[in-house]
């Protein structure tokens, strides 16, 4: 079972190579690390996606963004429809990875914790992302 689709290196506009190392990073810990590693390691994917994405179509501010603000750019750069389900993919790890904060358990008393299927679910969200960008495909 391949957890993210089969990615073409070569499509990537990924120059200092940090969405490269961040998706390696990512299924480095897909089968040793728990629920919530994989999740913190599946934004960090999702942030680099973004950032990568949009710097290269010529969005400069998208450097040096957090997530919700890339996802934000994004949105705002394709109306609200353009890329939907890119953001909507992304959005998922970045809502799981706060629900592994102490502040948000601590605001939200019936906040659930992370769990195995949290983590497959954030880790095939950055499949769709890279497949609805064109990197990589399914097999």
């Amino acid at each position: 079972m391949g957890a993210l689709p089969e990615l073409d290196w070569n499509l990537l506009p990924d120059k200092s190579g940090l969405v490269k190392g961040k998706i390696e990073s990512l299924l480095d810990d897909v089968y040793r690390a728990g629920a919530e590693s994989i999740v913190d390691r599946a934004r960090e994917a999702a942030t680099a996606i973004l950032s990568a994405y949009l710097q290269n179509e010529g969005i400069a501010e998208a450097n040096g963004k957090d997530l919700g603000a890339l996802i934000e750019l994004l949105v705002k750069r394709n109306d609200k429809n353009g890329q939907r389900i890119v953001a909507c993919a992304a959005e998922i790890p970045q809502r799981l990875h706060s629900r592994g904060k102490h502040a948000e358990q601590e605001k939200h008393d019936n906040l659930r914790p992370i769990r195995e299927q949290d983590a497959e679910l954030a880790v095939q969200c950055i499949g769709v992302m890279l497949c609805d960008l064109g990197w990589g495909r399914w097999v």
